[in-house]
């Protein structure tokens, strides 16, 4: 009868081979015992002793000659090599990847290691292995994870959730969900989970905020769970109680609760709004305003409680407003009395040409109606921050002329401050505006022409237009 390699004389002949010192016989040996798989631990000694003295090119026989024999033995063995360097960890990975009942040993022999261990080998096959109880025990390495190994964990959830299907997205947020209660106590555990949840954006992740946001819980975690709350629906949760409390918090803290206003119901988005443009700190009054430029309806609670305080957080942010927010800005400065200047120079800072229409529009108006006064309050802003336009210019320096005529005898230096500039200005003439009888009268004009005429050339100029 023809002998086999797994015949026990052969297989003991096979053995010695692994002992040479010739590397081509000791690899040789190790197919030999890949492909007839034989069994006894004799042969798991042996491949584990010829390891121990393989030069790399020997060593991927060896270790796929264990990889090849059944048993939980052989397991350990591979698992232990998860600790090396190179290729031999790749080989033991892919090797380990394919065996079945790998995961519970795995997770068993990570809780065994060092506190300070490098577990990149392990988690890694997990993620290869994408099986749900891979994914299980790579949340249950978190209660006791440090910082590199908690990042490892959620990096492999990323990726496995970004690549996954919608069903598979719900699943790993179920079991994540699961394990917030295993990592109560362990901030570096509670911000890896808070982290995930943020990549899945499960609606249920709503649940944890309550007990991460909480005053005892540590910055960092407070910090990740504001960055779950930015991707959640957050209308009528608890997130919204604890806005005052998140105020108060620390400046980052704080300014990334400001930023959830516009995902909060709208009474709750009012009241936080309010709070924050009453704030003492004069970053998180302009945090505020850069959420009033986008979010016309908070803008209109804003205007509600004052436009002064409004208008003022969004120029301390220096954030432009919408096309919306413009044109209820503009609404409200038209219905009221008199414009404030920050207001208007708001206006002009966000849509210089629309503001210089709205002013002189307005400001035409006034003067046609004897109100030289209002004509300034909506022509003076624009001048003073050099957004005025031309006609914005020519316009105020009508109003000014309007403005005292008691005091027509004597000098107006504001008058010749606002015109010298403006008639030296290439191609332009500063006469049209100036000479409608509604804008000016006749004896204003008069008056204005006797003071452009001790001006120089241009002015004098205009001077002569203005008497003709």
């Amino acid at each position: 009868m023809k002998r086999t390699a797994a015949d026990p004389v052969n297989t003991r002949v096979v053995l010695r081979l692994l002992r040479s010192k010739d590397a081509e016989e000791v690899a040789a040996a190790a197919l030999v015992l890949a492909r007839a798989n034989p069994k006894g631990p004799a042969v798991l000694r042996a491949l584990l002793a010829a390891l121990k003295n393989a030069g790399a090119p020997t060593r991927p026989y060896l270790v796929a000659a264990i990889a090849a024999l059944p048993g939980p033995e052989a397991t350990a063995a591979l698992l232990q090599m998860l600790s090396a360097e190179g290729a031999l960890r790749e080989q033991s990975i892919a090797l380990l990847a394919q065996r079945r009942g790998v995961v519970a040993p795995l997770l068993a022999w990570c809780r065994k290691q060092p506190t300070d261990s490098d577990l990149s080998g392990p988690i890694a096959l997990l993620e290869e292995n994408g099986s749900p109880a891979a994914m299980r025990a790579l949340l249950a390495l978190l209660p006791t994870a440090d910082f590199v190994t908690a990042r490892r964990v959620y990096g492999a959830f990323a990726r496995s959730g970004e690549a996954g299907t919608l069903a598979q997205r719900r699943v790993l947020a179920a079991m994540t969900l699961r394990c917030w209660p295993r990592v109560r106590a362990h901030d570096t555990g509670r911000i890896a989970v808070l982290k995930i949840l943020t990549v899945l954006k499960p609606a249920a992740a709503r649940s944890v905020l309550p007990q991460a946001l909480a005053a005892t819980s540590h910055p960092a975690v407070r910090r990740a769970a504001l960055a779950l709350a930015a991707v959640l629906p957050l209308r009528r949760t608890a997130v919204e109680a604890q806005f005052s409390a998140l105020l108060q918090d620390e400046l980052d803290l704080a300014l990334a609760a400001v930023e959830l206003l516009p995902r909060f119901s709208p009474a709750a988005a009012k009241r936080g709004l309010l709070e924050a443009l009453a704030h003492s700190d004069a970053r998180i009054t302009a945090a505020a305003g850069r959420v009033l430029a986008t979010q016309p309806a908070l803008l209109q609670a804003a205007l509600e409680a004052g436009l002064e305080t409004a208008q003022l957080a969004m120029l301390s942010s220096g954030a432009a407003p919408s096309a919306e927010s413009f044109d209820q800005i503009a609404a409200t400065l038209v219905a009221g009395e008199a414009p404030a200047a920050n207001t208007v120079t708001l206006l002009a800072a966000c849509q210089r040409e629309r503001a210089n229409a709205l002013c002189c529009e307005q400001a035409c108006t006034a003067l046609r109606n004897g109100a030289a006064g209002l004509a300034t309050a909506w022509l003076e802003p624009l001048v003073r921050a050099r957004f005025a336009s031309p006609d914005a210019r020519t316009l105020l320096a009508a109003a000014w002329a309007r403005l005292r005529p008691e005091t027509r005898d004597n000098s107006s230096p504001r008058s010749l401050q606002l015109l010298g500039p403006l008639v030296r200005l290439q191609g332009y003439d500063a006469a049209p505006l100036l000479l409608n009888e509604h804008l000016l009268p006749a004896a204003d004009r008069t008056h204005l022409a006797t003071l452009l005429a001790t001006r120089g050339k241009p002015e004098r100029a205009l001077a002569e237009r203005l008497r003709s």
